[in-house]
């Protein structure tokens, strides 16, 4: 259990470092943000669709859990479409 969990964590973090240096417009941020404060989480396919008019909506919600603006759960599974994505919280 712990190896696979640690495993999970490893694949997501490496896939999500490839967005680093990925921009992120003002307009994105505040989206997908105002969202999360309504519904608290979301799928990260919802998300997706919060940002469809973005050029790379992946990459801005990578940028951002990177960033911490927003977190992803790393630990469960693979990144997929039903990886729940919420607010950051110190």
């Amino acid at each position: 259990m712990f190896d696979r969990t640690l495993r999970c964590r490893f694949e997501n973090a490496r896939e999500l470092l490839a967005y680093a240096s990925h921009p992120i417009l003002l307009r994105e941020r505040l989206l997908l943000l105002t969202c999360l404060d309504e519904y608290r989480s979301l799928p990260l396919s919802a998300c997706m669709h919060v940002l469809r008019g973005s050029q790379n909506s992946v990459g801005v919600i990578a940028a951002m859990a990177l960033r911490r603006f927003v977190e992803i759960d790393l630990d469960k599974a693979r990144i997929g479409p039903e990886t729940r994505v919420s607010r950051f919280h110190d």
